[in-house]
């Protein structure tokens, strides 16, 4: 992700707009890093994901979560 902002991903809370691919990327998250169900901690930090797949909305990159 080498043209995203790392501040705006972690200090911002972006507007969910980019469904399909927040949804890819928990899914993707979920069963290949951390069951995000073991942790309640780790479901407050979800807006990355947000920010993420927000700010990659426009981007060539936007299949990150695949």
């Amino acid at each position: 992700m080498p043209n995203i902002a790392t501040n705006a991903i972690l200090h911002t809370k972006q507007e969910l707009n980019n469904r399909h691919c927040y949804q890819q990327l928990v899914d993707t998250f979920h069963q290949n890093c951390f069951n995000l169900n073991q942790n309640p901690y780790v479901l407050s930090k979800l807006q990355i994901f947000v920010n993420i797949c927000e700010q990659m909305r426009d981007s060539s990159d936007a299949d990150i979560a695949k």
